[in-house]
């Protein structure tokens, strides 16, 4: 039987540009750097909490997963009003790993949105969580 462990780590993109859809609409904007990123409501140690009550670690043990290291790696939006959007996979190890994590993302709370001039955008957020098996 194989032994699964995950390793929780947190993670903020930190390019120097943003992209955007609409001048006249500041709604629209997605800041990939902003003078506040966005944050788990509760801090790091509320986040851990989090995902270890949600996040089924067992997921690569389940769909037979090969011993090794899996840095899988979702990107997604923190909205002004601090809900999340856009959930996108930006690995594909595959065994149900990308899926999991979608899916915790999912239930996650309303976070604190990042903000920029004192006011709160919307912004990309990266999280990467290390799924490990050993023998």
């Amino acid at each position: 039987m194989l032994r699964t462990f995950a390793l929780l780590i947190f993670l903020t993109i930190t390019h120097f540009s943003f992209s955007q859809t609409d001048r006249s609409n500041d709604s629209l904007i997605v800041f990939t750097k902003t003078e506040v990123n966005p944050k788990f409501p509760g801090g790091d140690s509320a986040w851990f909490e989090f995902l270890k009550k949600n996040l089924d670690i067992d997921i690569t043990e389940k769909n037979k997963a090969p011993d090794g290291t899996y840095k899988v790696r979702v990107r997604f939006i923190v909205n002004q009003d601090g809900s999340i959007s856009n959930l996108e996979p930006q690995t594909n190890f595959g065994y149900g790993m990308e899926q999991e994590d979608v899916r915790v993302l999912g239930l996650s709370p309303k976070w604190i949105p990042a903000h920029q001039n004192s006011r709160p955008v919307r912004a990309y957020q990266v999280i990467t969580i290390t799924f490990g098996i050993v023998p």
